[in-house]
């Protein structure tokens, strides 16, 4: 990677890098033209290590020339266009040495600001942390204000640099930079990025020459920027540089806000570089990143280990054994015979010869066989028993949400799509809005409808990676006078309509109150859980266009939108999801074993409804229910009184004694 970077730097840069870096000769140190694409290339390298070991980014972030390299690793800058960046920006500072310095502070910035009256022409150049702050200006003023806080018992350090980075200086070099990066054209990127010039987002569409001039003449605004990432669920952060320096400002951040995070470094200045990086990579292994270690030890044997406490927990099925079959151990071989009312071999495992004895477990030997294969048939059924459950996803949801995306809503809840329409927007995503109206439901007039609501000025069809689905939001209480909901026939339809239109970007369909996440909770419009019933049907017949189902709350916050967005995202193909207050629900299956309970016999009076009441499995149970007692028996089917057989399954019922309706 540094051969690459050597020589996309090559038009701009006279030294060999790995020259540089591994020679006797420091002077390079001391030309910033030199040493800032230096730094950049070794940040260029570090990065494509870690993402070689299997550790790669969610969301970048920059600090100062730094920005550079983050924007490079995202995708938004070309190689050859970050290192002309970097190279150029260099040059522009070298014209301005001799002309300022800078220092470090620890004290916040509010504290700072108060200061910088006594001392003309310093600004604040950096906030990197709640305590800790760069100024830069001129250097006897800088070196005043150094002064004066450690007199007060404050720690500053003068940085040892002779240019003011940030500072008004700077614009003695703008016309030249924004002539020089006139040219850089940013690209969408992969990897959402957080400005430090603007503290947060960034659309890279932005990150044109006018960008990196305003990056290397404002305040560097690391602190906001860090504090947007935690706000997305970021908390571990792997500081890519050939010494830490940001990595405690970013712990005190993570302290500042209450969040439990963790902080890496690369390398160390004075320290072995490959003891230091691997000493890193295991650190980040032991944290959980998901670091391959065969990449890391290519050359050493490695054993797969958990990455939990050892649970002995099986979850693949064990051969049955054969009927008759003795397991294995004298508890077994005894429950064996008493299965196979085997008197003989009991007497021997129990050691009982009398005659006496023997009649005695002779006479036991019925109930405790019958009790024995109840026992069996009641595991058996334990195994078989499953509930579904609503768990917190395990990951790190990350809000950003790439892409060109269509909203799909009724066209009477218009405000509804656009406030969708807009929070997509915040969190990245080139939202579309597509209006249906109420009267379409049938899939060829729907494809008609997208096909010409999402064409463009040139005819051609908007872009799309994504579908997001309101529909099922807009329907007021189910009318029962019809067999079809209309939000759920106008979903089929244009499950179908973006099939016809060759459509393959994944479609997601929001529900509101359809899902009951805690258990025995009642949901607040069950009605719109068969829509969850046709999305799992489509996400079996069509995987590879279906995004999945997500329900949500009655009103969703801002945090409530960020989950959204990151479940939209995709968390590790989670298809059934909810927002549930600060969280993303998964749903599951777990195991439900029905214990050794026996139920009560339940109370067959009144009406008992038996759906599929004429088909073969329905009639089974309306016979066991009539032996029972039932008093009325209302058996529904798909063809009523007219399918096979119903006229004498109901003079059977009614011989049984029970009154029968078929509907």
């Amino acid at each position: 990677r540094l051969a690459e970077c050597q020589a996309a730097l090559a038009p701009y840069l006279d030294v060999d890098l790995v020259s540089v870096l591994t020679g006797d000769d420091e002077s390079w140190l001391e030309r910033v033209e030199v040493v800032q694409p230096v730094l950049w290339a070794v940040g260029i390298a570090l990065a494509a290590v870690w993402r070689h070991v299997g550790v790669v980014p969610q969301a970048v972030i920059g600090h100062s020339q730094g920005e550079i390299g983050a924007a490079c690793v995202a995708g938004i800058l070309s190689l050859d266009d970050a290192a002309k960046t970097v190279a150029l920006r260099s040059r522009a500072l070298a014209v301005l040495r001799g002309t300022g310095t800078m220092a470090s502070v620890d004290l916040s910035a509010e504290a700072v600001a108060e200061r910088l009256a006594a001392f003309p022409g310093v600004g604040v150049a950096a906030v990197n942390g709640p305590s800790t702050v760069v100024v830069s200006g001129p250097p006897q003023p800088v070196a005043d204000l150094v002064e004066s806080c450690q007199a007060e018992g404050v720690r500053a350090r003068l940085i040892p640099v002779d240019y003011a980075s940030h500072s008004l200086a700077v614009q003695e070099v703008a016309e030249q930079l924004r002539t020089d990066l006139a040219d850089i054209a940013p690209q969408p990127g992969h990897t959402r990025l957080v400005s430090t010039l603007t503290g947060d987002w960034v659309d890279p569409a932005t990150m044109t020459a006018d960008y990196w001039y305003d990056n290397l003449r404002q305040t560097v605004q690391f602190d906001a920027a860090v504090r947007v990432a935690v706000a997305a669920g970021h908390s571990t952060f792997v500081e890519i540089s050939p010494h830490p320096v940001l990595t405690m400002p970013v712990t005190a951040i993570l302290d500042d806000t209450g969040t439990a995070g963790h902080t890496l470094g690369s390398l160390r200045r004075g320290d072995d570089d490959p003891t230091r990086l691997l000493t890193n990579l295991a650190t980040a292994h032991a944290i959980g990143l998901p670091v391959d270690l065969t990449k890391v030890l290519a050359k050493t044997p490695t054993v797969d280990l958990p990455t939990y406490a050892f649970d002995r927990a099986r979850f693949w099925p064990s051969r049955a054994a054969e009927p008759g079959e003795a397991p294995s151990g004298t508890d077994s071989a005894f429950w064996a015979a008493v299965e196979r009312e085997d008197l003989a071999a009991l007497a021997e495992l129990t050691a009982q010869s009398a005659t006496e004895s023997l009649e005695r477990l002779g006479a036991a030997l019925p109930v405790l066989a019958s009790w024995r294969r109840q026992q069996r048939d009641r595991s058996a059924l334990d195994d078989l028993r499953y509930r579904s459950v609503w768990q917190p996803y395990p990951g790190t949801p990350v809000s950003f949400l790439p892409g060109a995306w269509w909203v799909v809503t009724d066209e009477h809840r218009a405000d509804e799509g656009e406030t969708a329409v807009a929070e997509l927007a915040r969190r990245g995503a080139d939202a579309r809005l597509v209006l249906l109206p109420e009267a379409l439901t049938e899939r060829a007039a729907v494809a008609a409808h997208l096909a010409a609501a999402t064409r463009t000025g040139d005819g051609e069809r908007a872009p799309v990676d994504g579908v997001l689905s309101l529909l099922a939001l807009a329907d007021g209480p189910v009318d029962d006078t019809q067999p079809v909901p209309p939000f759920l026939a106008r979903s089929l339809a244009l499950v179908q309509a973006l099939g016809d239109l060759d459509v393959a970007a994944p479609l997601w369909c929001v529900t509101r109150g359809a899902a009951g996440t805690t258990r025995g909770a009642t949901p607040a419009r069950p009605e719109q859980s068969l829509l969850w019933g046709l999305g799992r049907v489509a996400a079996l017949e069509h995987p590879e266009r279906w995004g999945g189902l997500v329900d949500v709350p009655a009103t969703l916050d801002d945090h409530g939108w960020d989950l959204l967005c990151a479940a939209l995202a995709g968390l590790d193909g989670e298809d059934q999801l909810a927002v549930d207050g600060a969280t993303v629900l998964v749903r599951r299956l777990v195991r439900a074993p029905g214990g050794d309970a026996v139920p009560d016999e339940p109370d067959h009076s009144g009406t008992t409804l038996v759906t599929g009441g004429t088909g073969a499995l329905g009639a089974e149970v309306a016979r066991w229910l009539a032996a029972r007692g039932a008093e009325h028996l209302l058996l529904v089917s798909r063809r009523g009184a007219d399918a096979p057989g119903a006229a004498d399954l109901v003079r059977e019922l009614t011989a049984a004694g029970a009154r029968v309706t078929v509907a």
